[in-house]
């Protein structure tokens, strides 16, 4: 079920982080103290320097941009090791980052920890968009926090400037929010850090915690899309598949990685999650449509999109890793869960999952789902073509009024062998590229419709012309008896349907476009049946066993010639469909 829906798979829902983009997160900037950093190397190398206005400066001689650095390397949950003269990350990419960028400021997490005690932790969720981590130092508790600037900045009610605590204004949010701005619309993802101090008797809990926190800072990190991504989606565009992007990133951030993958030319078809909230489900299902960028979004908006494109009738494949992408997973027609960083409760609803996290491993996935069921109608279009033709010619010969051109046990060896191996060779044919070029195929289309019904009727048709043509020659115009004429008209059958089997490989493209050895299969199944109707043509073993005799000289070049004749009749009737193809411009 899950191979047939991937074929005509209309919408694809996918993550940006990680699917779309490398998940290689690299700090390259840090406001602080009204000020911007920026920082050099790349990657978890703790190799770098701290720039302000191009000049290399020492992280701590700005008091606010060392509390920021503070903030981030306690507020964090991964860590930053050496294994074989190589920096790694266990855990989250983007907080790998931040101790990344801690530890070019010679700031490292074990010492921290040294240092205090961690007493709790309100771990980070897709709703809430921030994580705190209090700690008991020097007769007080300190909430260090982190998360979207546009949640922690409304929790703010002041700012760490060079080592003073000054209450934040209007003007501030403004300066703060700008910086945000400018930072998202040059693709970069950004984190804000704050802290806030409280004697030990205040308690610990989330509502008093998390306000009147003094701001610090903001990381903005870059997370380059990957080059395959941006060739897969040119290549679900020529399939007619829409991709739409689905994050909790900021619009402005979300929006720049989407126009660098080509998915949109400006911000009028990005929506924010609060957009989403205020909209109704009647009004959604008409916005899906036009918007490809989802921004700022939460598990619950997930599902109201997936049930917004599937009452438009889109066939979906939705991404998700966390326990709260679950059900949106579950609502989808194809939920794909992710491999290195999905949860076991979204691989244990999802149909799919993708090993390696990467967005073109999931048009892949639709491209070979497509292939298999092409495949599936190859394997059954050969098959009822060829019992046709034999259905035809049983039954044209008994209304002619000739003799019975084949004997039961030459059926069935046609049934078994010659039509068995082929069949079976077509169900493993290579994906034809030309499938990412045709529009997604209706759920509801029937295996064999009225147009490849028609073809089936028509193939089977030549297949019995030949065999009884061949037949009445060794009949009535050579006079060489039953026992030579049904053994040419066996022959015949079986070897035309073997040439047959190439025709289907491709309904429009010659067999001589195709690689000959691209199905090498296909090549040894027809060889290898070829011998054993050979076989049971001249042992005298299979002869008793088949009522079969010698065939030689002219009628051996007659039933081999006359054998080929479907194959040149689809190629002829292909060439014909491709040069009206080529004259309509399609």
């Amino acid at each position: 079920h899950s191979v047939e829906t991937l074929g005509c798979t209309t919408t694809i829902c996918s993550d940006k982080t990680g699917t779309l983009t490398k998940n290689e997160m690299t700090v390259r900037k840090i406001y602080a103290d009204g000020k911007v950093f920026s920082i050099s190397g790349a990657g978890y190398s703790p190799e770098g320097d701290f720039f302000l206005n191009d000049k290399i400066v020492r992280p701590d001689e700005f008091l606010g941009l060392d509390k920021a650095l503070d903030c981030a390397i306690i507020c964090n949950s991964a860590k930053l090791v050496k294994n074989d003269d190589r920096w790694q990350i266990i855990g989250d990419p983007t907080e790998g980052a931040l101790l990344t960028a801690g530890a070019k400021a010679k700031k490292f997490k074990e010492a921290y920890e040294k240092e205090f005690e961690i007493i709790d932790e309100i771990p980070f969720d897709s709703e809430r968009k921030r994580m705190t981590v209090i700690i008991k130092q020097s007769g007080s508790y300190t909430a260090f926090i982190k998360g979207a600037p546009d949640v922690l900045i409304k929790l703010c009610s002041y700012t760490d400037e060079n080592g003073k605590i000054k209450p934040m204004n209007d003007k501030t949010k403004e300066e703060i929010l700008s910086q945000v701005e400018t930072f998202t619309r040059h693709a970069l993802r950004v984190l804000a850090t704050g802290y806030k101090k409280m004697p030990l008797e205040t308690g610990i809990k989330e509502n008093i915690i998390e306000k009147d926190i003094i701001f610090t800072g903001l990381f903005a990190m870059s997370d380059p899309p990957r080059k395959e991504a941006k060739i897969a989606i040119e290549k679900c565009k020529k399939a007619g598949i829409k991709v739409k992007m689905i994050t909790g990133d900021h619009k402005l951030s979300a929006a720049a990685i989407a126009k660098e993958l080509s998915l949109i030319t400006d911000e009028a078809n990005v929506i924010s999650g609060e957009q989403i909230d205020a909209t109704d489900d009647s009004s959604l299902k008409e916005l899906v449509n036009r918007m490809v960028v989802f921004a700022r979004v939460s598990p619950h908006h997930k599902l109201r999109i997936v049930r917004a494109l599937k009452n438009n009738k889109e066939i979906v494949a939705m991404t998700g890793d966390g326990v709260n992408d679950a059900p949106a997973l579950k609502e989808a027609d194809i939920g794909v869960a992710m491999g290195i960083t999905g949860t076991d409760v979204t691989k244990e609803v999802s149909d799919m999952v993708i090993t390696d996290d990467n967005f073109a491993s999931i048009v892949a996935a639709v491209e070979e789902g497509r292939g298999i069921y092409e495949n599936i109608k190859k394997f059954v279009h050969f098959l009822l073509s060829c019992n046709a033709g034999e259905i035809m010619v049983m039954f044209f010969a008994s209304i002619f009024g000739m003799p019975i051109p084949l004997l039961p046990a030459q059926i069935l060896w046609i049934n078994i062998v010659t039509d068995g191996f082929p069949a079976l060779a077509l169900g493993v044919d290579p994906v034809d590229p030309d499938n990412m070029k045709k529009p997604p195929r209706e759920p509801d289309q029937p295996l064999i419709d009225m147009k490849t019904g028609k073809l089936i009727i028509f193939q089977g048709a030549i297949i019995a012309l030949c065999t009884l043509l061949v037949f009445s020659y060794a009949l009535f115009v050579e006079n060489a008896g039953i026992t030579k004429a049904r053994t040419m008209a066996f022959f015949v059958l079986a070897t035309s349907q073997l040439f047959h089997s190439f025709n289907l490989r491709s309904n429009i493209r010659s067999i001589f476009d195709l690689k000959f050895f691209s199905n090498a299969k296909l090549v040894y199944a027809v060889a290898f049946s070829f011998l054993l109707q050979v076989s049971v043509i001249y042992l005298p073993a299979a002869q008793n066993i088949f009522r079969t005799t010698v065939i030689e000289n002219i009628d051996l070049l007659i039933v081999i010639v006359v054998s080929t004749i479907p194959l040149w009749v689809m190629e002829v009737l292909k060439l014909i469909v491709r040069r009206k193809k080529s004259d309509s411009g399609v």
